[in-house]
């Protein structure tokens, strides 16, 4: 990475951590201005703008980020965060779908899709996701929770 794509990166995180997201944002602009290779900087830039509620810019930021390196089942999650607050669960759906293709043991992917898929009330896919999450993580009770309210939404 270029030295000063690295400066200004590093630039951007601090400011983040220090809640200051526009300006975090500038930063990670001015280091893909001069590194647009590295995924990273995407990945913290979607992070500002996503605290920002910029979600669809977030979301842009994930598919530069993935344009680099697809294999990366966080990059993928968090994009599906950001397409729900966005209200587009079959899109939030096929990001957690490969994310859980390159990592199917993380339990908030699984409970992540199950949140969209009740919000397109397939209440069975949902409780078959929240079934999953709550295997891999059986002392979460917000997953627990999750899917009696899923139970009670589908009767």
């Amino acid at each position: 990475m270029n030295e000063r794509a690295e400066r200004y990166k590093n630039e951007g995180i601090d400011l983040a951590g220090l809640g200051r997201h526009s300006e975090a944002v500038a930063a990670f602009d001015r280091a893909v201005t001069l590194d647009a290779d590295d995924e990273y900087t995407w990945v913290f830039r979607a992070f500002a703008l996503y605290d920002l509620g910029r979600y669809a810019e977030a979301v842009a930021s994930y598919d530069k980020a993935i344009a680099i390196n697809p294999e990366k089942a966080d990059i993928w999650h968090d994009r599906g965060i950001a397409l729900q607050n966005l209200g587009k669960y079959a899109e939030a759906i096929a990001s957690f779908d490969r994310a859980i293709a390159l990592n199917p043991e993380d339990a908030y992917t699984w409970y992540y899709r199950g949140i969209a898929l009740q919000n397109l009330l397939e209440y069975a896919e949902a409780i078959a996701s929240f079934d999953r999450a709550i295997d891999l993580n059986p002392e979460d009770k917000l997953l627990r929770n999750n899917r009696e309210l899923a139970l009670k939404r589908q009767t």
